[in-house]
């Protein structure tokens, strides 16, 4: 039950052995490892990729408890901290900040307070005045919060409003950010964590010249992500079925439950006692997050509403 939310919006946790040191540099909202980790035995860290597993969990100092904070980052405690550790850390703890913007100029300034250059700052180039704290409330505050174009009737500026490097393209993490986010799923873990999965699995189809990312053609294109989106969202709000993504891509551009079919390489699936004929090969039924069935043609990789017959 991991949120996606901002996390220095509320308190966040450490995670650690049964000792109380910690097993890797990650932060995660308290009240979601609370959830996820009732104290019972090991468990993986939450974060992709991150192979450390972790025992216990403890709320991370405020920044405003200062020497209980750089401590706490300090974790190896040699008295100084790498630019990887105090950005994290920041991000995670202060308020207010653009964690894009900040993210982006600290390790460029860096020298300003690594006076010794040997990559590391010490507890007074953090927090003295005109230090790095002070630094980053000063020039990387958070942007008024504007509002997010909507989707369905404005799709260039909502690509534009989730470009957050202003790259003219989308790569995977600001689209999962903006799917959470316009189908407001920040609260609902589990569905985040199968919309991951969808969204790794049709990556390919979306990101037709394999460079990573969603370019503004590879999205506004008749069967590019940015009109299946709008067909899922339209459906959610209406209540009704979305026109057919006519040999597009999946419906909301993911393909999130296979509930009968054969995909290639697969093998075919039993069939029920009784029910629908099977399907082709190659062909396989999914179901859009509302629960409206649809079929994938893994051969031509388009979808259709309509079930195929043999």
């Amino acid at each position: 039950p991991y949120c996606f939310e901002p996390l220095a919006n509320e308190p966040v946790a450490m995670l650690t052995t049964r000792s109380g040191l910690r097993t890797c540099g990650h932060f995660v909202h308290e009240r979601c490892v609370a959830a996820a980790h009732p104290g019972y035995g090991a468990a993986e860290c939450p974060m992709p990729g991150c192979p450390r597993r972790f025992e216990a969990f403890a709320p991370f100092p405020d920044v405003n408890d200062q020497r209980a904070w750089f401590d706490a980052v300090d974790a190896d405690a040699d008295g100084v901290l790498s630019v990887d550790e105090v950005v994290a850390a920041l991000e995670a703890t202060v308020p207010g900040l653009d964690v894009v913007q900040f993210r982006e100029r600290v390790p460029l300034l860096w020298s300003r307070w690594d006076a010794d250059g040997d990559g590391r700052i010490t507890f007074e180039e953090v927090f003295r005045v005109g230090g790095l704290l002070a630094w980053a409330r000063d020039h990387c505050p958070r942007r008024v919060a504007r509002e997010t174009p909507d989707l369905c009737n404005d799709r260039l500026r909502w690509f534009s409003f989730w470009d957050e490097d202003n790259s003219r393209t989308l790569d995977k993490s600001e689209v999962h950010r903006a799917l959470v986010k316009t189908f407001d799923l920040g609260r609902d873990p589990e569905a985040v964590q199968t919309l991951t999965t969808d969204l790794n699995a049709v990556w390919p189809v979306f990101d037709a010249d394999n460079s990573g990312t969603i370019s503004i053609d590879e999205f506004v294109k008749p069967d590019g992500l940015g009109p299946c989106l709008a067909a899922t969202l339209d459906h959610l709000r209406r209540g009704r079925r979305p026109a057919a993504p006519t040999g597009g891509p999946a419906p909301g551009g993911v393909a999130p439950q296979v509930v009968g079919g054969h995909a290639p390489g697969r093998g075919p699936s039993a069939p029920p006692p009784q029910g629908p004929p099977a399907l082709p090969p190659g062909w396989e039924e999914c179901v859009t997050p509302t629960g409206q069935p649809y079929y994938v043609d893994h051969t031509s990789q388009t979808t259709h509403w309509e079930r195929p017959t043999v």
